[in-house]
């Protein structure tokens, strides 16, 4: 299992049904909200953990080789929370 630098730069993930339902009421919003909208998940959690989450579910056969992490890879990212805003 491949992690670029050091695994400690974070993600949030979404459950796909969690994100069609937040899909539904942004359409259900007052037509008076423009602009962008960004949904997301509040969680958060480092890459390093995910893997090793993956291992000790699946098995120590996995290993962590750690690669150099892109130039162009951010340290976290999880988009602000403006849904919670409308909804």
């Amino acid at each position: 299992m491949t992690i670029h630098g050091d695994g400690l730069q974070t993600r949030s993930f979404w459950y796909a049904n969690d994100l069609i339902k937040s899909f539904i009421h942004l359409m259900a919003v007052d037509a008076s909200v423009t602009g962008p909208v960004k949904l997301r998940n509040p969680d958060e959690f480092t890459l390093l953990g995910l893997a090793q989450e993956v291992i000790a579910k699946s098995g120590p056969k996995l290993k962590i080789i750690h690669m150099p992490l892109p130039t162009d890879d951010s340290k976290q990212r999880q988009p602000n929370n403006l849904v919670k805003k409308i909804f």
